[in-house]
C-alpha cells in the first residue's frame, strides 16, 4: 500500500484490520479446529494458555491506541525505515530458525 501511494495512516489502520481479523480467526481455528487438521492437535478453552491471553490482548490494545501518536510524531520516511529493517530481521530469524540454527 505504501508504495502505490496511500497515506501512511491509512496503510496503518488497514493494516491494524487485517491482522486483527487474521488472529482472531488463527486463534478460533486453533482452540476449536485443531483436531481436524491431519497431524493437528486437540485443544479446548480449558487447556487455553490464558496467562498468555491475560498479557497479549492488553499489550496489543495500548500498542493499537499509542501507535497514532507514534505514526503522527515521525517522519513518514523514518517510519518505512524502521518497518523495512524490523522486516528485514525478522526475515534473517525466520531463515536462522528454518535451518536450525536457534
Amino acid at each position: 500500500m505504501l508504495r502505490t501511494e496511500v497515506p501512511v495512516r491509512v496503510a496503518i489502520g488497514t493494516n491494524h484490520i487485517v491482522v486483527a481479523l487474521t488472529a482472531v480467526l488463527a486463534s478460533l481455528v486453533h482452540v476449536f479446529g485443531g483436531q481436524y487438521v491431519p497431524g493437528g492437535h486437540s485443544m479446548s478453552l480449558a487447556s487455553t494458555p490464558w496467562n498468555m491471553v491475560v498479557w497479549t490482548v492488553p499489550a496489543t490494545v495500548t500498542g493499537g491506541q499509542i501507535a497514532p501518536y507514534i505514526s503522527a510524531t515521525l517522519d513518514t520516511s523514518l517510519i518505512k525505515e524502521g518497518v523495512g529493517v524490523l522486516f528485514a530481521i525478522i526475515a534473517v530469524a525466520l531463515f536462522v530458525m528454518a535451518a536450525g540454527g536457534f
